[in-house]
């Protein structure tokens, strides 16, 4: 079930010869000693070669303390109290420190730690071995974890986990416990309360009544209690072996804001194995990489009612993303999507947009905002629009931070209004001005059956706002408007007011970051107020009030939607 990775320097040489044991240097220097030099004859010849002696002993001193918290090290410095043969016959009076030449047991340390790289690392980037939960051989590719760091004591992921049956009727709580004594890691305090609150519904048996809830792990990392001590690799595996004990019984789990990294994308796919019946999976604002979301895939295949998966803020890139296309074409059960922010770039963008419009008719909310940089912008918004105009099931988009401006607008504009499911999108972060707005108002005044349309942090200005309001005027779908950081000027303003007095569906705008003035303060304080004109109350951002004749304007926190 756990594999512990022994390094080269305790097991063998890295060509397979006889062990590199740290008694090789002593027998060099026994073997040739040399001439026994004290502090004074030492003290000397740091002066002939003018370095200062207080500064190589602090030097001497600093490298044997970092020698001793790191453990044996291949090039090791002996201390200067004690020199051995090599470090006196390589390093001659007169040569600088910065250009001291090692010794030949130094050089052949350092090439074999170069030949473990060489060796060890994997060539075919798959980064895990198959198989086995751990595989050593000097030949072969080395385990997942090890693709940049030298090999740990203890493996930082689990492949495979097989529960035996003596202790399948363990509480959850003891068992994770026992495996974080036995691997040497601190218990997660959240981890603990979910299994305590899972292990309530068993009545301390381990197995669950049918008619009890079903298991929820929520252990979010940016919680005051563990936010010095969020869930990491090393920290995953315990945790891996306990949640495969719940089975089928694992509903949703939740691990956003800790550090898991591809190795935990590993003991998460072993998780998946055993848990096929989960609905949700958040992972967000972790350190998953392209490699680890294709671990991740092939764990979600057993997962034949996943619905809900958020990888936002993991830097999956495009090779995540053609993962998860890739998955994408065989699944049928994902309702929500979210990977926002995740460095996905042009490929992986029409890699998922092509799976949306080909082949995928069951997701009906995609978050995909804030990409990598698109250099092609034509091509970037025709694979967005084809992709609304064709599917017919999605009804929450979100392309915030995609870069559209007013010509992907203007492309995007004739595909939404022939879309019949839309109901939510997010243009929000588009740099789109009053060209682009022109083009909103045509589909606004379609009526398309579009409920909620966020536009925040674009640069509609005044004639972007009497465009929207025109499109408002005219509209009797929409129902939640968001413009704020728009720097509508007070003209611009007062036309959406207007606008407002007419349109009833609106329910809810958020305009509080623009450019209020006293009048236009006063118009909206009428508009919101309890004598207002309109046939519903309006929500709003703000709130108004008055000070000697003057109205103001004074924000207010509001539900997101």
């Amino acid at each position: 079930m756990l594999g512990h990775v022994v390094s080269h320097r305790d097991s063998g040489d890295f060509d397979g010869g006889s062990p590199v044991k740290p008694q090789v240097r002593e027998a060099a220097d026994a073997s040739n000693p040399a001439p026994a030099a004290g502090a004074e004859d030492r003290d000397a010849t740091l002066e002939s070669t003018g370095t200062p002696v207080a500064h190589h002993r602090l030097q001497a001193t600093e490298a044997a303390e970092n020698s001793s918290e790191r453990g044996s090290s291949l090039n090791a410095t002996c201390p200067m109290s004690a020199p051995s043969a090599t470090s006196a016959s390589y390093r001659q009076p007169g040569t600088p420190e910065d250009r001291v030449e090692s010794s030949p047991a130094d050089l052949h340390a350092h090439d074999e730690y170069l030949n473990w790289w060489k060796v060890d690392r994997p060539s075919d980037g798959t980064g895990v071995a198959g198989g086995q939960a751990v595989r050593r051989a000097s030949t072969s590719s080395g385990p997942f974890c090890h693709r940049k760091r030298a090999p740990r004591r203890h493996q930082p992921y689990v492949e495979h986990i097989d529960v035996p049956a003596a202790e399948s009727g363990q509480p959850l709580v003891s068992a994770y416990k026992r495996c974080c004594q036995e691997i040497g890691t601190l218990p997660n305090p959240v981890l603990i309360e979910a299994f305590e609150a899972a292990d309530s519904g068993t009545g301390g048996t381990g197995h669950l009544d049918p008619l009890k809830q079903h298991i929820h792990v929520h252990c979010p990392g940016n919680l005051k209690a563990v936010f010095c001590r969020r869930l990491d690799d090393p920290g995953m595996v315990p945790a891996a072996i306990t949640m495969a004990r719940c089975g089928p019984r694992l509903r949703s789990l939740s691990l956003p804001y800790n550090r898991l990294s591809n190795n935990s994308s590993v003991s998460l796919s072993a998780v998946l194995h055993k848990c096929t019946a989960l609905r949700s999976l958040n992972l967000r604002a972790n350190d998953i990489e392209g490699l680890g979301a294709k671990k991740l895939c092939e764990g979600l295949r057993n997962c034949s009612w996943i619905e809900d998966l958020d990888l936002s803020l993991n830097p999956i890139g495009d090779e995540g993303a053609l993962a998860l296309a890739e998955w994408l074409r065989s699944n049928r059960s994902l309702r929500r999507l979210n990977v926002g922010s995740c460095h996905i770039a042009l490929d992986g963008l029409i890699a998922i947009t092509t799976t949306l419009k080909e082949a995928n008719r069951t997701l009906e909310s995609l978050n995909i905002a804030d990409v990598e940089k698109v250099l092609v912008q034509p091509d970037h918004c025709f694979h967005l629009g084809s992709m609304v105009e064709i599917n017919n099931t999605l009804t929450e988009l979100c392309l915030s931070k995609q870069r559209l401006r007013d010509q992907g607008v203007k492309v995007m504009v004739p595909s939404l209004k022939r879309n019949t499911s839309l109901k939510k999108i997010d243009l929000s972060c588009n740099q789109i001005t009053f060209l682009g707005a022109k083009a909103i108002c045509d589909l606004l005044r379609a009526n398309t059956p579009l409920q909620v349309l966020n536009l925040d942090c674009n640069r509609l200005a005044e004639h972007g706002a009497r465009y929207i309001a025109v499109g408002v005027h005219a509209n009797h779908k929409l129902e939640v408007l968001h413009l704020n950081n728009n720097s509508i000027a007070p003209q611009g303003l007062v036309d959406l007011a207007g606008a407002l007095m007419i349109n009833d569906c609106l329910r809810q705008v958020t305009l509080a970051m623009n450019q209020f003035d006293s009048k236009t303060a006063a118009i909206f304080g009428r508009l919101i107020g309890p004598n207002s004109p309109r046939g519903q109350p309006l929500k709003t951002d703000f709130t108004t009030y008055e000070v000697e004749g003057i109205t103001f304007v004074s924000s207010l926190p509001l539900p997101s939607t």
